[in-house]
C-alpha cells in the first residue's frame, strides 16, 4: 500500500458528511451528498460506520442503517461497491451491487484488491472479488450462535461479527461481538479457530494466554507488521494487544472506566468510552475510535502516552479545512491509516466519511453531503449521500469501500474519479439465493476493513 500521511477521515453520521484533516490539522468535507457516480461531497451518507483504504489511495466506506458499502476514488468519485439498499440476505455467486446485506459494519482489503464486509446480522463475512466483482460468503453460516472451530469457516457460526482485519498472509480476523471473541480464517485453508476469549463476557486474562482471556463486546481489530493483533475491547474500555510471538495478551489503553481523561500521560491510565476501532501505522502509532467521548486518540506504543488527534468533544458539524483537534464529531466509527499516515474517519452520525493529512493535520470531508438517504451513484463523493457510515477499507488501487449501512448497500469512491458507485446490494432488505447478481439484496453491512 502507498504510504499514508497522517490524515483523518472522520465519518460524521448525522450529517452524512465526510471530512479530511491536512498536515495542519485543516478539515474539510470531501463525500456525501448525492447519488451514484457523483462526487463524493454532494452523495448522501447514511451514518457511516466504518472506513478503509487501498494503495491507490481510493476510500471505502460502510453505512450500516444503509446497507451500503462505498467507494470514493482519488478523485473523489463516490460509487456502490456492494448492497442494493434493502435489508436481508442475499446475491452469492452474483454481483455485489445486487446483494442483500444487513447492517454491514466494516470492511477490508487485500493485497489483490478483494474487499471484505463484516455482513453484520446475517451473521456472516462476504467477499467482493476485485476483477470479477462477485460477492460471496467466506465465513458464517447465517446462525446466531457459536459453533465451527477446527472446521471450514463458511460452516461455523458467528454472532453479530464486528470488525475485520487482514494480517500480510491474508489470514483473516474477525471481531465475534456476540460470542466475546476474536476468531481467525486461515487464508490456504478457509479453517476457522478462536485466538481470544470465550463465550463469557468478562476483563479477565491480562499477561496471559489471549485464548484464556475473557472479552466483552469486542468491535474492533487490527494487525500490525509484525502479526500482533490489537483489540477494541469495547464494553471493557480497553485496548487489548495478543504478541504474536506467544500469544499473551496485555491492555495497551484504557483503565476500564468510562469517560474521557489521560491525554499527555500513559495510556494504561487514561479513560475510554465506548472504543469502537482501532488501527496501526506503520510509524507505530495506534489509533483508537473513543466513540462516546466524540474523538479520535492516538497511542504512541514506543511511549505509552496517548493524546487526542481529531475531535473537540462537541457533536455539531464543523472544523472542515483546520485541525482536527479542533473540529466536531460525532460518534466516530471506523478508523483507518495509510501507509503515509493519513487518517480516514467515519463520521458516522454526521453521514461523512473525513480525513485528516499526516502532515498538516487538517481535517477535510472525503465522501457524503450529511443528509440522511440515499444518493449519489456515478458522482463526486461529496455530493453523495451516506447514512450511518460505520466502515471503510482501501485497495492497492487506493479506491475507497464504504459499508452503507442505512442502503443495504456497499459503495466504492474511486481514486483515480472521485466517483462513487455501489458494488453490492440492490438497497432492499431480503434474501437472494447464492448465484444472484451481487447487486441482490444485502442486510445492513456493518463492518471491513
Amino acid at each position: 500500500m502507498r504510504r499514508f500521511h497522517p490524515v483523518c477521515l472522520i465519518l460524521a453520521s448525522s450529517f452524512f458528511l465526510c471530512a479530511h484533516a491536512g498536515a495542519q490539522g485543516i478539515i474539510t468535507t470531501v463525500a456525501g451528498g448525492g447519488p451514484n457516480n457523483m462526487p463524493a461531497l454532494s452523495a448522501s451518507l447514511s451514518q457511516p460506520s466504518g472506513v478503509a483504504t487501498d494503495a491507490a489511495g481510493n476510500m471505502y466506506v460502510v453505512t450500516g442503517f444503509a446497507n451500503f458499502v462505498f467507494k470514493v476514488d482519488a478523485v473523489g468519485r463516490l460509487t456502490i461497491l456492494a448492497g442494493n439498499g434493502t435489508l436481508g440476505f442475499g446475491g452469492d455467486g452474483g454481483p455485489a451491487s445486487n446483494a442483500v446485506l444487513s447492517a454491514p459494519n466494516q470492511v477490508a482489503v487485500d493485497s489483490a484488491g478483494n474487499v471484505f464486509i463484516a455482513d453484520t446480522w446475517n451473521h456472516r463475512i462476504r467477499r467482493v472479488e476485485a476483477a470479477t466483482g462477485i460477492i460471496t460468503t467466506v465465513a458464517g453460516n447465517g446462525n446466531w450462535a457459536f459453533s465451527g472451530d477446527g472446521g471450514p469457516a463458511t460452516g461455523a457460526s458467528l454472532a453479530l461479527p464486528s470488525g475485520i482485519a487482514l494480517d500480510a498472509a491474508g489470514n483473516l480476523f474477525i471481531a465475534d461481538r456476540s460470542n466475546n471473541r476474536i476468531r481467525r480464517v486461515e487464508a490456504a485453508s478457509g479453517v476457522i479457530s478462536t485466538v481470544a476469549g470465550g463465550s463469557l463476557p468478562g476483563s479477565s486474562g491480562d499477561g496471559g494466554p489471549a485464548t484464556n482471556a475473557a472479552l466483552n463486546g469486542p468491535l474492533g481489530v487490527a494487525v500490525d507488521a509484525a502479526g500482533n493483533l490489537f483489540i477494541a475491547d469495547t464494553s471493557n474500555n480497553r485496548i487489548r494487544r495478543i504478541d504474536a510471538a506467544t500469544g499473551i495478551i496485555t491492555t495497551v489503553a484504557g483503565n476500564g472506566l468510562a469517560g474521557f481523561s489521560g491525554d499527555g500521560g500513559p495510556a494504561t491510565n487514561a479513560s475510554l468510552n465506548y472504543p469502537y476501532d482501532v488501527a496501526v501505522g506503520a510509524s507505530g502509532s495506534l489509533l483508537i475510535s473513543d466513540m462516546s467521548n466524540h474523538r479520535v486518540r492516538r497511542v504512541d506504543l514506543a511511549t505509552g502516552v496517548i493524546s487526542t488527534v481529531a475531535g473537540d468533544g462537541t457533536t455539531q458539524f464543523k472544523g472542515d479545512g483546520g485541525l482536527a483537534t479542533n473540529a466536531s464529531l460525532f460518534w466516530p466509527a471506523a478508523v483507518k491509516m495509510d501507509s503515509a499516515g493519513n487518517v480516514f474517519l467515519a463520521d458516522s452520525v454526521h453521514h461523512r466519511i473525513r480525513r485528516i493529512d499526516a502532515a498538516t493535520g487538517i481535517i477535510t470531508t472525503l465522501a457524503g453531503n450529511g443528509t440522511f438517504g440515499f444518493s449519489g451513484d456515478n458522482h463526486i463523493a461529496t455530493d453523495a449521500s451516506l447514512p450511518y457510515p460505520f466502515s471503510l477499507a482501501q485497495d492497492r488501487a487506493g479506491n475507497l469501500f464504504v459499508a452503507d449501512s442505512g442502503n443495504l448497500a456497499v459503495r466504492k469512491l474511486d481514486a483515480v474519479t472521485g466517483m462513487i458507485t455501489t458494488v453490492a446490494g440492490n438497497g432492499n432488505p431480503g434474501f437472494a439465493l447464492d448465484g444472484d447478481p451481487a447487486t441482490s439484496s444485502i442486510g445492513q453491512p456493518l463492518a471491513g476493513r
